[in-house]
């Protein structure tokens, strides 16, 4: 089970987990971290996407989820054969 899930760290059973989704917004950063799915080299072909980020703060280790939002893009335009 995941960071996501369980909200315990499978590393160390730590259950002090932090998640971006808890940042709140300030100024013009956004809440959660988003990355670029690009489909071309010109910026009006790119799309966003977020991501979910967990960490254990006791352990450092981290997990890292795309939004349903972004998992559509990445069905729409993905290149993989799959």
């Amino acid at each position: 089970m995941d960071l996501k899930q369980s909200g315990k760290c499978p590393k160390c059973n730590s259950l002090r987990i932090w998640n971006n989704s808890q940042v709140h917004k300030s100024g013009k950063r956004p809440t959660k971290r988003w990355i670029i799915f690009s489909l071309a080299r010109w910026p009006w072909n790119r799309k966003y996407m977020f991501k979910d980020e967990y960490v254990c703060i006791d352990c450092g280790y981290s997990e890292t989820f795309i939004d349903e939002e972004g998992l559509k893009i990445i069905r729409e335009y993905g290149r993989g054969d799959s």
